[in-house]
């Protein structure tokens, strides 16, 4: 087995957040790769080692505020990385029995799985960007504000062209993609009656990093909304997310108070 080195680690942070991904992946499949004799070699002459520096996505988030590690979710790993390093102790303490072994490379198998799901998600991001790129960057029904005052106003497809709306109905003329810098998107009305159309009686919202606080939301049978929410920092996405998903519950409690 031509083991991962901590050289390949630290170039594979260079490239970019998915080369890092990609490395820190298979550095966790190679374990399941190979034999007990072989993969225990490797731990004692630390050819093989779970240690940060042999980690790509370790060297390039390693510090930063922001971005966060993508892997980073409650703890390394969501806490895959704490029980495959108390399994990886054990075959040392145990003399790399078969038993300790086998325990650590299914410990391994279960990061591989949580990291192969960040990859995922991330190459889709990578996509959908990729994807915006090609797209203008107003869509049909898309609202918000000018920097310069606090009128709102929405994007309408007429004609086959988009057009200005301001608050009160005035057409304000075709969308000026130039001035677009000064535009600050709220959302899409579409969108949101979309979302808003869905029958939402229950959602969670975790603060970034931290398992143990969250916001959430209940509809009751009376009608009321239940809000529970920790004392912590909510990202800007993660309140969004919130606004959005409030957003729904309320449409639905109105509609059932609309059935009675």
């Amino acid at each position: 087995m031509d083991w991962m080195t901590i050289e390949q680690a630290a170039e594979a942070a260079k490239q970019g957040k998915i080369p890092a991904l990609e490395c820190s992946l298979l550095h966790w499949q190679q374990p399941g790769m190979v034999g007990y004799v072989e993969l225990a070699a490797a731990m004692k002459s630390r050819r093989f080692c779970i240690d940060s520096e042999f980690c790509a996505c370790c060297y390039k988030y390693r510090g930063c505020a922001k971005p966060y590690c993508p892997l980073r979710k409650s703890n390394c790993c969501n806490g895959k990385w704490k029980v495959a390093n108390k399994a990886h102790n054990n075959c040392r303490n145990d003399n790399y029995s078969n038993a300790s072994m086998k325990a650590f490379q299914e410990a391994a198998a279960e990061v591989c799985k949580f990291i192969a799901d960040v990859l995922e998600k991330e190459k889709a991001k990578e996509r959908k960007t990729e994807k915006k790129k090609c797209e203008p960057e107003l869509r049909h029904g898309d609202y918000g504000v000018w920097s310069f005052g606090p009128r709102r106003f929405i994007a309408i497809k007429t004609n086959g062209c988009l057009h200005w709306f301001h608050a009160d109905g005035t057409d304000c003329g075709p969308v000026n993609y130039k001035n677009l810098h000064d535009f600050t998107k709220f959302g899409n009305i579409f969108d949101d009656l979309k979302r808003n159309s869905k029958d939402l009686e229950q959602f969670e919202v975790y603060a970034y990093g931290h398992s143990n606080c969250v916001f959430k939301a209940t509809l009751e049978d009376s009608g009321n909304i239940i809000i529970d929410s920790d004392n912590w920092n909510y990202l800007l996405e993660d309140v969004v997310e919130i606004h959005q998903q409030l957003g729904q519950i309320i449409a639905t409690a109105k509609r059932q108070e609309n059935k009675k």
